[in-house]
C-alpha cells in the first residue's frame, strides 16, 4: 500500500478547537471562563457550510464515485505512519476494510471526472468501543472545507440495552441537525485527497461514497404513480405496533427516567410507551417492524403526546424500509397539545396521506429533526459565531481592561469591526423577526436574542469598545446559547403506532 504524509494536511491537534464550544454551558463554567477565549470562534479563517457552498455554482453530478482499500493511501497513528491494519470479508460484507482507531489518520485518493457538489457517505462498521457515536473530522485536500466538518457524528445500532452492530451505509451529516441536508463538498475535474480524522471511537471502513441522489417525489406526484400503476386500497384487520417494542435504535432504548428514585415507577412506565425526554436529540432514531398479509394503500397514525414544545411543534423524519416515500415525510410536525391524542399522518388540511405497502416484511423508521426551525437556528448560531469573533478581535486591539486606546492604530482597528459589528446586527435583526413569526413575539429564544441585539448596541455606542460593553456582550450570549441548546430539543412521547388499511370498513379519524 502506497503512503505518503499529505502536504499542507492539518494535523489533528490543530482541529481539535473546533470541538466543545456549543456544549459549554455558562452555569456550568469555572469560575472566570471567558466566552470569547475559545479559538473556535475567534478564528475566522473557516466557513460553515453556507457560506461554502454559496461560492460555487449549484452543480449536482449524476457521477457516482467509490473509494475503497484500493484508494487508501495512508494511516497514521501518534504521528507516525504506519501499515493499516485490514479486515478480510468480514461479518458478511466482500472484500477487505480498514480499521481506524481513535486518534487516526485515514488517507483516500480518488478521481473525478465531473466537477461539482458531491454528498459524503462512508459505508462502516462501528466496533466495541465506549458505544458513544463514532466521531471523524473530513479534510478534502488538506484543508477543513467548512465548520460542520470538523465534527461528523456516525451512529451505532441497539437493540433494547444491548449493541447490535451491523455494516451500515450513512450520508456525512451535521451532528446537530441545523443542516437538514446531507453534508457535501464541491470537487473539482481530477484527483482529490479525503481525509478522517478519528476524534473518538473505531470503525471498519469498507468505502467512501461520493453521488448525488434525486430528490424525493412529493406526494401528489407518488400518488399518481401509485394509482397509475393499479394500487388499490388495502383491507383487513389493523396492525398495531406497541412503540416500547421498538426493533432497533441508534443508542440505548429511549424510556423514562426515574423521578426521585422511583425505579418501579420508572420501570412502569417505560414498559408502556416510548418517552419524549429521552428521544429529542437531532438524528436519534427508533425503528419498528411489522408484516403485511395483503400490498395496498394503508394508513398510517400515532397515539402520541407533545405537550413539551409550542409555536413550531417538534418534527420527525419518517422512513419506510429504508427510504422516505414521499417528500413530506422529511420533516414531518407534531403541533403542541395538552394530552395524549390519536395522529393520523396527513397534509395540512387533515386528509390522511396514504402509503403504499407490498405483502411482506417492512421497517419503520421516525428520525428526530428540527425542520423549518434548522436553517434559522444555523443562520442564528452563525451570527452568534461571528460576534464572538468579532469581540475576540476587540480585546485583541483595545486591551483587556481598557476604557480608551493605548496605541496608534488601535482606533482605526476597532473602526473596522464595527462595520462588522453593523452587519451582523442586522443580519441578527432579520433573524429576530423570523423567529417572532415562528414562535412570537414574547417567545424566550426572541428575548435571548433581543438582548444579544442590545448588546450590539452598546458595543456600538461605546467607542471605546471598553471591557465591560464586552462582557455584557458575553453574558447575554451565553443565554442566547442557553436558549440554542433547548431550542434543539424535539421531545415526543408514543404509546403505539397503527397501519390501518385504507380500505377498512371503520373511518380513519
Amino acid at each position: 500500500m502506497q503512503r505518503f504524509c499529505p502536504r499542507g494536511a492539518i494535523p489533528f491537534h490543530q482541529l481539535s478547537w473546533w470541538l466543545g464550544l456549543s456544549a459549554v454551558n455558562s452555569d456550568m463554567a469555572p469560575e472566570g471562563y471567558d466566552i470569547f477565549e475559545d479559538v473556535s470562534f475567534a478564528d475566522s479563517s473557516v466557513p460553515g457550510f453556507r457560506e461554502y457552498a454559496a461560492s460555487f455554482q449549484a452543480a449536482y453530478p449524476e457521477e457516482e464515485i467509490r473509494a475503497g482499500v484500493e484508494a487508501c493511501v495512508g494511516y497514521e497513528e501518534n504521528d507516525v505512519w504506519v501499515t493499516p491494519v485490514l479486515y478480510t470479508d468480514y461479518e458478511g460484507i466482500s472484500g477487505d476494510s480498514i480499521y481506524t482507531g481513535a486518534g487516526s489518520l485515514t488517507e483516500f485518493v480518488t478521481n473525478v471526472e465531473t466537477e461539482g457538489f458531491y454528498h459524503m457517505a462512508l459505508e462502516y462498521y462501528p466496533l466495541p468501543g465506549s458505544g458513544a457515536d463514532i466521531e471523524r473530522s473530513i479534510l478534502i485536500d488538506g484543508v477543513l472545507p467548512y465548520r460542520e466538518m470538523s465534527q461528523v457524528s456516525f451512529g451505532r445500532v441497539w437493540k433494547a440495552e444491548t449493541e447490535a452492530p451491523e455494516w451500515i451505509v450513512s450520508d456525512c451529516s451535521d451532528g446537530t441537525g441545523y443542516l437538514d441536508e446531507p453534508l457535501s463538498v464541491y470537487l473539482t475535474e481530477g484527483e482529490h485527497r479525503i481525509s478522517l480524522l478519528a476524534i473518538k471511537e473505531p470503525m471498519l471502513i469498507h468505502q467512501i461514497v461520493l453521488r448525488n441522489e434525486k430528490p424525493v417525489r412529493e406526494y401528489a406526484q407518488a400518488k399518481t404513480f401509485w394509482d397509475a400503476v393499479g394500487i388499490k386500497a388495502a383491507k383487513g384487520q389493523t396492525i398495531h405496533i406497541e412503540a416500547e417494542h421498538a426493533a432497533r435504535t441508534s443508542s440505548k432504548r429511549p424510556g423514562l427516567e426515574p423521578e426521585r428514585g422511583d425505579q418501579a415507577l420508572a420501570a412502569e412506565l417505560a414498559s408502556t410507551f416510548i418517552d419524549g425526554e429521552s428521544w429529542k436529540e437531532a438524528g436519534q432514531w427508533i425503528e419498528w417492524e411489522f408484516d403485511v398479509e395483503e400490498a395496498g394503500y394503508y394508513y398510517i397514525s400515532l397515539y402520541d403526546c407533545q405537550n413539551y414544545v409550542k409555536g413550531t411543534g417538534v418534527c420527525r423524519k419518517i422512513m419506510i424500509d429504508g427510504a422516505i416515500p414521499f417528500a413530506e415525510m422529511e420533516n414531518y410536525h407534531f403541533i403542541y397539545g395538552r394530552t395524549w391524542r390519536e395522529d393520523v399522518l396527513s397534509d395540512g388540511t387533515g386528509v390522511p396521506y396514504v402509503f403504499y405497502l407490498k405483502q411482506g416484511h417492512h421497517r419503520i423508521r421516525m428520525e428526530t429533526a428540527l425542520g423549518d426551525m434548522a436553517d434559522l437556528i444555523s443562520e442564528i448560531r452563525d451570527s452568534i459565531c461571528r460576534i464572538c469573533q468579532i469581540c475576540f478581535r476587540m480585546k485583541e486591539i483595545a486591551g483587556e481592561d481598557a476604557a480608551e486606546y493605548k496605541e496608534p492604530g488601535q482606533e482605526t482597528g476597532l473602526s473596522d469591526l464595527r462595520e462588522d459589528l453593523l452587519n451582523v446586527r442586522t443580519q441578527l435583526t432579520g433573524a429576530i423577526v423570523r423567529l417572532q413569526e415562528m414562535t412570537g413575539r414574547h417567545s424566550e429564544g426572541v428575548h435571548a436574542l433581543k438582548a444579544v441585539k442590545n448588546s450590539l448596541d452598546g458595543l456600538l455606542d461605546d467607542e471605546a469598545c471598553s471591557a465591560g460593553s464586552v462582557r455584557k456582550c458575553g453574558v447575554s450570549l451565553s443565554a442566547c446559547r442557553n436558549w440554542d441548546d433547548m431550542a434543539v430539543c424535539q421531545p415526543l412521547a408514543v404509546d403505539y403506532i397503527n397501519i390501518v388499511p385504507a380500505g377498512q370498513n371503520e373511518k380513519i379519524r
